[in-house]
């Protein structure tokens, strides 16, 4: 229906420095038929989302309220709550995007039942066009008497507002239109009497009209504005009603929702928070600390003339006293970061802000360390190590999880970019040769030149946006003590908690259950940090349990991700098959009528997973065809099947984006009825698959290809070992836990294995040849004790059989990759890895030219040609050379092909060495592989009768709701990144902690390697756990620290101390020694590329929780010498096993390419869940 009424509204401005009234006309189309959102209602059209079917009341919050109690309506067990246009258009107006984005999901959440009323175009709740920066509850007071009288006064609606007009009487009817409907069904002009605002200053004197329009302000005002709070108050009196109320936050929370701990012990906290924060801001206060921030025009005019530079804070990870700006997609090179040093300079931004700095002069600039990594991996939360993931999330494109990108800055505007042109001149004057430089022309040169030297510092003048981030805390221990001396009260109290995130400062939180928060790790979230306070204020969100509880301890992994996890929904739930258990369900007739069957015997199909494994994924099948040639297949679980895209189930899917694997727990991407059941290919029961069939030739060329849905029924699922057995002709061993084989299918099974076994040879041998990058990763196992903490580790050992199963995946992503994207050239999901940037190699490159070879990273054959050499030439360096480039990496990252632009790699994959490539084989944990399905079935149902779908649907457009738009997709696939990303966080956090656990209880010696030199210590990389640390040489008080020769040795006695006075460090030339004083004789020596012993412990906190500690050990060490019989015995048998599996090869030669050295080279950490392992973090 089209509008109804249009209004014409006059607003008057009086101009102070022309001492004129400018008027402006304004017009408002109204509608009559805007939804109410209540699904019982006769007279309005259903709506997703919708209000409560049973609500007892409905709730409408103002402006100011939402903006304070935001975290309060984010809990889910607050429903019923109508957000009125006006409201969420005046939150937008103050500048509070991000707020405004956050209430955005919770009307947009069909889970949480609230809606988004346009009360500014409904015919029965409009009012006057305004200024939505201003604050009145007019509009309000209209909306929530039409929702009383359109609901038949049947249900209370509560207007929620601190507003003190609001608390002076109860809400009555709000002078809503009475117009008859039949008369509305007309379109009408209605002007307003403008002649009216000649009565705002009736109730004026003189003086204070006079002060209005002479004041000393220069800022224009809305003369309409007068009158606004008059008209307020005088339908506040007038107004009569029993069902709609006027409640303050504290009444309404209380009355509604003071049965609810969780939803009160919030509203509290942040009300302590509020009360605190407002006690600070005495203007009588002598205003000492940091500077105030600059207004907004004064940053705009600063971008614009080059003297602003906005960007992203990041803290270091070492102190919290230097961050790095990095500004846009610059920030990855010099050129797009400036130091920042200091708390004063820091003024108040926390990590993750976006600021605005001011370079200081180039004075003050600072010189670039040479070496500018990480000293200690483990601490390196946002790093995405190889080999952090938990067993079950693997990725099957080969073997590198790259560093994790650190939070993209602002979008350039035309400022920004000026700025950083006026950054680039400033580097290339600050040479003193910078002059000269340019009369030769060579500009360019000099800036190189500088970008190696110095470093821009500066200062923050103002804080953009805010993170949203929460923080884990506990309390200091000071004020533990304090409050343990004496007996606790419950009035509220503040006291200061420290991050377990070292980047993060302290915050003040004042609370009056102050009791629940002793020895407790919380989250909580920053509301304001004040110029004359030291700390930030803070109010608590939710305790998490004690600290040093290791599920406390995890669930802060998970908020320091950036990991939320909540159980499904009742309407996604409801969504699922309803059956009572999964044996219960059955694949409808007609549905397998419509799939290509593969349940036959003469595919073979089985699953390859490692033990335990619930969810899978993926399948595999090889045949023997009459005509000499092959057929194989991948069999993929068709998880669109069961989650549809417009439902609750979709929803929830792509809120998660993908299946979380912790030591402890998954945190499943959907729920276990699918996971674990209807979608899993378990063995022996039929399931629906999306299938890639490929026919080859004898020469295993593809000679056809097939995609569609199918059905099918694995005869076995295999674990790693299982399959690895019956691949070298053994008879499979046989957990408990796994499925037996029946030895009659021995011969069989062998047989297909080593049809895929061959062309995954041929197939990664090709990648090789155009390119691909076989790099490492590493993968921990913790073994848990009876109480679930860790009591051993052991690293991940590959098996041959893993990169058969890695490659058919690679194989069959790269397949459905191309399918779809010539099918969309403008809106395929791929996923794209871009060439890495040189500067990142400066470490490997260092190494390399130790090895004596020269790295080149021109293309991505080159740097493997270049890897491969270095690492022959120094075999006990390859992990650590290969770890390095790996961390150098870009990060792959999902993009709709609509994105793609010429240069950096188009949508080509640098590590894989493919054209093309998405996600395909894990549907049951990521999200992107869901949408690629629909993709594909898409394209493939509109090849096989185009023309009959369009006659079916009628028109282009019914095929267009089965894709998603360029745009929908590209803002899909940012999303899925960000999960991506933060899924990873979590898994290394989370392996990080149980290792530092470990080594809390037992301290751990293991061979390491040196990769450089520091003036007081080594840099060193430990090849078992895959890990970069530094072995500090000295103490505190300058002694050296000797390598420990004995258990147990405490070197920080008087007479140990006594003794180490007489030895001396001595570095220089990349090269460490510790020399005996008297004799000069070199007890020990180090440099790069050499192997050295290292004790790995971890000293406990209470508020970081534990951190990692390196001692250098003494070869003569008792333990060294056991660890260094148990490596020889694991070699020798390594070299047995491998002369056994060459036997069973005619011709075969015990080769590193038969045994698990072969896999380490490629990179292979071990698949647990069924996709590539995890190549370049994709």
């Amino acid at each position: 229906m089209s509008w109804i009424h249009r209004q014409t509204w006059h607003r008057h401005r009086y101009r102070k420095r022309a001492r004129t009234i400018s008027d402006q006309a304004m017009e408002s189309y109204l509608r009559e038929d805007v939804p109410c959102g209540f699904p019982m209602c006769d007279v309005c059209s259903p709506t997703i989302p919708h209000l409560p079917r049973t609500a007892n009341h409905l709730v409408i919050p103002d402006c100011a309220i939402l903006e304070t109690y935001l975290e309060v309506f984010q809990l889910p067990e607050l429903q019923g709550v109508i957000y009125v246009t006006s409201v969420v258009k005046q939150v937008a107006a103050r500048g509070a995007f991000r707020k405004g984005n956050k209430i955005r999901e919770l009307y947009q959440d069909a889970r949480r039942q609230c809606v988004l009323f346009d009360d500014t175009h409904c015919v029965w709740t409009a009012g006057e066009p305004r200024d939505f920066s201003s604050s009145s509850n007019l509009q309000l007071m209209r909306a929530a008497e039409y929702y009383f009288q359109h609901l038949g006064r049947n249900i209370p609606v509560i207007l929620l507002s601190d507003d003190s007009s609001s608390q002076q009487v109860q809400l009555g009817r709000a002078a809503v239109r009475r117009k008859s409907p039949h008369a509305a069904a007309t379109q009408t002009d209605i002007p307003t009497d403008s002649a009216q605002h000649s009565a705002v200053y009736d109730g004026m004197g003189d003086e204070e009209l006079d002060s209005l329009l002479t004041g000393g302000s220069t800022d224009d005002f809305d003369i309409e504005a007068l009158q606004q709070s008059s008209v307020v108050r005088d339908t506040l009196k007038s107004a009569i009603s029993q069902g709609v109320q006027a409640l303050t936050s504290a009444q309404y929370f209380a009355q509604f929702w003071g049965h609810v701990p969780v939803v009160t012990d919030l509203y509290e906290s942040v009300q302590q928070s509020k009360q605190a924060g407002a006690r600070e801001e005495s203007p009588g206060k002598d205003l000492k600390g940091y500077r105030a921030h600059w207004s907004t025009p004064t940053v705009d005019q600063g971008l614009k003339s080059g003297t602003v530079f906005q960007g992203t804070l990041h803290m270091s990870k070492h102190t919290s006293q230097e961050a790095t700006v990095r500004m846009g997609s610059q920030g990855s090179s010099l050129l797009g970061q400036i130091l920042v040093k200091g708390r004063a300079f820091l003024n108040r931004a926390i990590d993750g802000d976006t600021v605005a700095v001011t370079l200081l002069p180039q004075t003050e600039w600072q010189a670039i360390p040479t070496d500018t990594a990480q000293d200690e991996d483990i601490e390196e939360s946002d790093s995405d190590e190889p080999g952090s993931a938990q067993a079950e999330n693997r990725d099957h494109e080969g073997a590198i999880d790259t560093p994790m990108p650190s939070s993209p800055g602002a979008k350039s505007s035309s400022g920004v970019n000026k700025a950083a042109d006026v950054l680039e001149h400033q580097l290339v004057l600050s040479d003193a040769d910078s002059k000269a430089a340019q009369r030769q022309g060579d500009r360019q040169q000099v800036t190189s030149n500088k970008r190696q030297k110095l470093m821009p510092v500066g200062e923050v003048v103002s804080i953009i946006h805010r993170s949203s981030q929460d923080m884990v805390v506990s309390i200091t221990d000071e004020d533990t003590k304090a409050l343990q001396s004496r007996q606790l009260t419950t009035r509220s109290e503040a006291v200061i908690c420290v991050p377990t995130d070292r980047r993060l400062p302290r915050v003040r939180v004042r609370s009056s259950q102050l009791e629940q928060l002793l020895g407790k790790r919380f989250v909580v979230r920053c509301t304001g940090w004040e110029q004359t306070s030291m700390y930030p204020s803070a109010h608590v969100v939710r305790v998490l349990g004690r600290v040093n509880d290791l599920r406390a301890e995890t669930d802060a992994v998970l908020v320091s991700a950036g990991v939320h996890w909540q159980p499904f929904s009742d309407l996604a739930l409801a969504e699922l098959p309803q059956v009572a258990t999964a044996q219960d369900w059955s694949l409808p007739e007609h549905e397998v009528t419509n799939r290509r069957d593969l349940r036959g015997s003469e595919y073979f199909t089985c699953s390859i997973d490692p033990p335990g494994c619930t969810d899978v994924d993926d399948a595999l099948s090889a045949r023997q065809l009459p005509n000499s040639q092959i057929e194989v297949g991948v069999h993929i679980a068709d998880v669109s099947y069961f989650v549809k895209k417009a439902g609750f189930l979709n929803g929830e899917a792509y809120a998660r984006g993908t299946t979380v694997y912790l030591q402890d727990r998954r945190l499943d991407m959907l729920p276990s009825l699918l996971s674990e059941h209807l979608c899993s290919l378990r063995a022996g029961v039929d399931r629906c698959a999306v299938s890639v069939l490929w026919t080859l030739n004898a020469d295993l060329s593809v000679g056809s290809i097939w995609f569609g849905r199918s059905v099918i029924r694995s005869r076995y699922q295999l674990t790693y070992q299982q399959a690895q057995d019956l691949l070298d002709g053994k008879s499979p061993m046989t957990d408990p836990r796994d499925m037996a084989v029946d030895p009659r299918d021995h011969a069989e099974l062998r047989s297909r294995l080593q049809m895929l076994d061959k062309l995954t040879n041929k197939l990664r041998a090709a990648r090789v040849q155009n390119g691909a990058l076989e790099l490492e990763g590493g993968e921990l196992s913790f073994e848990a004790g009876s109480d679930g903490r860790p009591k051993k580790v052991e690293g991940k050992t590959p098996l041959p059989m893993m990169a058969v199963v890695a490659e058919m995946m690679i194989f069959a992503n790269a397949a459905v990759a191309h399918r779809i994207a010539a099918a969309f050239p403008g809106a395929a999901l791929l996923r794209r890895h871009a060439p890495p940037r040189p500067e990142g190699f400066e470490q490997v490159r260092g190494l390399c030219e130790a090895a004596g070879v020269t790295l080149n990273v021109s293309s991505n054959r080159a740097l493997a040609t270049s890897l491969e050499a270095a690492c022959s030439a120094s075999p006990q360096a390859a992990s650590l050379i290969k770890s390095l480039a790996t961390r150098a990496m870009s990060e792959a990252e999902y993009c709709s092909t609509g994105d793609i632009r010429p240069g950096r790699g188009g949508m080509s994959h640098f590590g894989l060495a493919l054209e093309e490539y998405t996600h395909f084989t894990s549907p049951i944990r990521r999200y992107a592989d869901i949408v690629v399905h629909r993709q594909l079935l898409h394209a493939v149902q509109s090849d096989a009768d185009q023309a009959m779908q369009l006659s079916l649907q009628g028109s282009e457009s019914a095929r267009a709701k089965l894709v998603m738009s360029h745009a929908e997709l590209a803002s899909a696939a940012e999303v899925m990144n960000e999960r991506h990303r933060a899924s990873k966080r979590a898994q290394k956090e989370c392996s990080d902690l149980y290792l530092l656990l470990l080594l809390h209880s037992e301290p751990h010696i293991e061979a390491a390697v040196v990769y450089g030199v520091r003036p007081t210590s080594l840099l060193v990389f430990v090849p078992k756990f895959h890990m970069k640390g530094t072995v500090h040489l000295t103490d505190r008080a300058g002694l050296v620290r000797l390598p420990l020769t004995a258990p147990g040795q405490n070197t920080d006695d008087p007479f140990a101390a006594s003794d180490r006075r007489q030895f001396r460090l001595e570095t220089g030339d990349n090269c460490a020694s510790i020399v005996n004083v008297a004799s000069g004789q070199v007890t020990f020596k180090a440099e790069p590329m050499d192997k050295v012993w290292v004790e790995l412990a971890a000293s406990g906190s209470t508020a970081h929780g534990p951190t990692l500690r390196i001692r250098l050990v003494s070869a003569h060490h008792p333990a060294v010498q056991a660890v260094s019989q148990a490596v020889q015995a694991a070699s020798e048998a390594d070299y047995a096993q491998r002369a056994q599996r060459a036997e069973s090869v005619p011709g075969g030669q015990p080769t590193a390419e038969a045994s698990g050295d072969q896999q380490a080279r490629w990179g292979v950490i071990g698949r647990e869940r069924a996709d590539t392992t995890g190549q370049f973090s994709q």
